[in-house]
């Protein structure tokens, strides 16, 4: 009894209250700069990203949002099997659904063009070169998946994140990071 009040009283310190306004916001700003991207595109070239995948952006990225994936009841996420659904999905579904809407025409079309040529200028100088291996080499983004998910479900880290909502918040950044890089 004591053990399952301790597990209420640890979801309650990581899954209630509003939906955090930052992550929203987020969330929200890359959905409409991905749509106005994709309308860009389209009255260029009507067919070159077809409206299928802009759904499986918006998807990919509801899937982010807190309980949003599953549509979970309140009172289940206090379970710890259901919370760790959560974290498959951010790590194991979002990904793929944002990759498989080929965000970068529609992301890039989309951020306002001073945002846009400073990104440009950022890339052609070179300034990301030294990371290209992050996202090249699959052994690497398997390697560095493997040591996210070991590191943080450490028991010190694991009590942490159960503890403070702004740690777990950077964990499932975390894993939704290492799932971006591996898909």
């Amino acid at each position: 009894m004591r053990r399952a009040r301790q597990l209420e009283s640890d979801a309650r310190a990581t899954d209630t209250g509003p939906f955090p306004a930052g992550l929203t916001a987020a969330l929200l700003s890359l959905a409409v700069i991905y749509v106005r991207g994709w309308l860009q595109v389209r009255r260029v070239a009507s067919t070159a990203i077809p409206l299928w995948r802009a759904g499986t952006f918006i998807l990919g990225s509801r899937c982010c949002g807190r309980r949003s994936a599953l549509r979970l009841p309140p009172w289940i996420t206090s379970l710890l099997l259901a919370h760790m659904v959560e974290h498959v999905v951010i790590a194991s579904v979002a990904p793929p659904l944002i990759w498989l809407s080929a965000p970068v025409l529609p992301l890039w079309l989309g951020v306002p063009r001073w945002l846009g040529r400073r990104a440009h200028a950022a890339i052609a100088s070179g300034a990301f070169r030294p990371l290209r291996f992050l996202v090249e080499d699959p052994v690497t983004a398997l390697a560095r998946r493997h040591v996210d998910d070991s590191r943080l479900a450490r028991p010190a880290v694991f009590q942490l994140a159960q503890q403070s909502a702004s740690w777990h918040g950077i964990q499932r950044a975390s894993f939704f990071a290492t799932g971006l890089l591996f898909w």
